[in-house]
């Protein structure tokens, strides 16, 4: 394989992860995107050295951390000095930064984190849980659902929501690391 196809299949792969993983801590779609879109012209720039990525994911997952972590320092500061800075943003923003700080991304598709995910699934009550996995694992339309379970649509929707809900709840210190689970 030539280091072009390398990094054809490494930007296929793993840019859509990165741009999502990016964008959580970012939010702005625009500065996920320069964030990531710079790191692979960097590897590009570098593609001769991509026959030695032995895992190109948690390499990736490495430098995305690393540029939103400097992204998110430069935004406080700026902000800071502007005195822009509120009580609320300045919340939000530090939470992001410990939490990407806090982020392993050697461990982002651990196997652990699939189980606690399967377990908050098997938790849920059982309509509700079987609703989810018809909709969000076998990838079944609401109609579909509603059809073969004798349901309404909106009963549906609304079982969804309440297993999305209580998913949050149950897992949100795992969220940031769930989003790769889901490609």
């Amino acid at each position: 394989m030539t280091n072009k196809d390398s990094f054809t299949e490494i930007y296929t792969t793993y840019f859509p992860r990165m741009l999502r993983f990016a964008r959580v801590y970012l939010i702005n779609r625009e500065e996920a995107e320069n964030v990531v879109q710079d790191i692979f012209v960097n590897l590009w720039e570098n593609r001769m050295l991509l026959e030695e990525l032995r895992s190109p994911q948690a390499f990736l997952f490495t430098l995305v951390k690393r540029r939103c972590i400097d992204y998110l320092r430069k935004k406080l500061t700026v902000l800071y000095k502007d005195g822009s800075l509120d009580e609320v943003e300045n919340h939000e923003l530090q939470y992001k930064l410990y939490s990407l700080e806090a982020f392993d991304e050697n461990k982002s598709l651990n196997e652990d984190i699939e189980r606690l995910l399967r377990d908050a699934i098997a938790r849920l009550p059982e309509k509700c849980r079987r609703i989810f996995i018809e909709s969000k694992i076998n990838n079944k339309r609401n109609q579909e659902i509603a059809d073969e379970m004798g349901l309404s649509v909106q009963t549906v929707k609304n079982q969804i929501m309440i297993a999305v809900r209580k998913l949050r709840e149950e897992l949100k210190d795992y969220l940031p690391l769930l989003i790769f689970l889901f490609d």
